[in-house]
């Protein structure tokens, strides 16, 4: 079950933040958190308590969690929490930072749960200085899971100085729909395709193994593949990265010349979830810069931070 996850098992990330999920057919249930705890004990700024991090708000310093402004000694800080309800499924977990700034945003940690009175190591995630959610999937659901358990052993601390801070707006412990897009289905239905760009199928496929399949949009492409009805030679294309806008205006010696909107693919994507495959990195994060199209100043956007594998671009 234990996994090593760069930033997500898999991305199921939204530009915009849900902080309070209904659970309703066909939607994602929050599992509610009770007797929420963190350790070593007195360590939150007074208003900034563990408890903010189940009340569906994450956009000031008194809805979040947010160790002693004056910093603290730097080591291992617990979360714990029971989780409630009969007949529930712990399939993801989300840690959402805080909505506003980077102090104390979470570098590293470790996710644990309990079920059937013992703890089992779920994940290590490693997060970015980013606003955007750290989402883990877990490949096997847990069945009644009782507690969960964050174990957070590194984070940024607060910027523009050496003091050392935790902070974290919202844990989520979601429940998917039967329905849902998941990372089990999409390495399941990638498999009858030859390679990421899902252009060719693979020689032994047949239409029974595509009719198995359970993501709509790749069985889709799966059907048109095997029926020759899909043009690849029209869609695809190679896109050579750009350097970061302040070294290429270092190169350039003109300045800050460059914006980080630079670069358009020209990819437009209706609303709705959309599905990205994504090659070996080598080691090298990749990151995906989402515009604001209103102009708002760059530090407001979005960045997402995918990782080798398959991902799901939730576009609003």
């Amino acid at each position: 079950m234990m996994k090593k996850v760069k930033y997500s098992f898999l991305l199921l990330l939204s530009l915009a933040f849900a902080c309070q999920i209904k659970g309703q057919l066909n939607e994602e249930l929050i599992i509610p958190l009770k007797n929420i705890a963190v350790y070593p004990a007195n360590i939150s700024q007074p208003g900034s308590g563990i408890e903010n991090i189940a009340d569906g708000k994450c956009d000031h310093d008194r809805e979040i969690f947010h160790t002693l402004w004056n910093g603290i000694q730097k080591q291992d800080i617990t979360i714990e929490a029971d989780l409630e309800g009969d007949r529930k499924r712990l399939d993801k977990i989300t840690l959402i930072p805080r909505s506003f700034g980077y102090n104390g945003v979470i570098k590293k940690a470790e996710i644990w749960i309990m079920a059937n009175g013992e703890y089992a190591h779920i994940a290590s995630v490693d997060g970015y200085i980013s606003s955007a959610p750290i989402q883990v999937e877990l490949e096997q659901p847990v069945k009644n899971p009782e507690k969960i358990k964050i174990v957070i052993t590194d984070a940024y601390g607060e910027l523009n100085s050496d003091l050392y801070m935790v902070s974290l707006g919202e844990l989520k412990c979601v429940m998917l729909p039967e329905d849902a897009i998941t990372r089990a289905k999409l390495l399941k239905d990638s498999d009858v395709f030859s390679g990421l760009t899902g252009t060719s199928l693979k020689p032994d496929v047949t239409t029974e193994d595509i009719e198995n399949m359970l993501v709509p949009s790749l069985k889709q492409l799966a059907l048109n593949l095997l029926h020759n009805t899909y043009k690849p030679d029209s869609l695809l294309t190679n896109f050579n990265p750009y350097l970061d806008p302040v070294i290429l205006g270092k190169q350039m010696r003109i300045g800050s010349g460059f914006s980080r909107y630079e670069g358009i693919t020209g990819i437009v994507l209706d609303k709705g979830e959309h599905i990205i495959f994504v090659g070996e990195t080598n080691g090298v994060p990749v990151k995906l810069l989402v515009p604001d199209w209103t102009r708002k100043p760059p530090q407001l956007a979005r960045i997402c931070n995918p990782c080798p594998g398959h991902k799901t671009r939730n576009c609003k």
